[in-house]
């Protein structure tokens, strides 16, 4: 189910009722919130995660810009993006992205010191 929503966040139609539908669980969507329910989570707690999980990495370990991936992520615009990552790290992905890109020539220079 997790990739089926990482398909569909950039089209913008990962939702519980298309993905209840989408991948013949043979479950309505109030079934498909129900269950999620009953394991201590929602469709949109899922969702969230997902596209925590996915800023890290591609913010991480690739060369995609925040643009990109806010679009990949599923949002309407960069600026919301940016508020959600606040959210999730307290920091903006520009920061994050900054600070990774000082570690990793911090690195690179101790590997000629040495």
């Amino acid at each position: 189910m997790e990739q089926r929503i990482v398909d569909l966040l950039p089209k913008g139609a990962a939702r519980a009722k298309v993905i209840a539908t989408d991948l013949d669980l043979g479950i309505s969507e109030p079934t498909l919130t129900r269950q999620l329910g009953s394991l201590g989570t929602s469709f949109n707690d899922l969702i969230d995660r997902l596209r925590n999980d996915l800023a890290l990495t591609y913010i991480r370990e690739s060369d995609l810009s925040l643009a990109e991936v806010s679009f990949l992520l599923g949002y309407a615009n960069p600026p919301a993006f940016t508020l959600a990552f606040k959210r999730w790290t307290g920091k903006a992905p520009s920061e994050l992205r900054a600070n990774l890109t000082v570690l990793a020539a911090d690195s690179r220079k101790n590997v000629f010191v040495q």
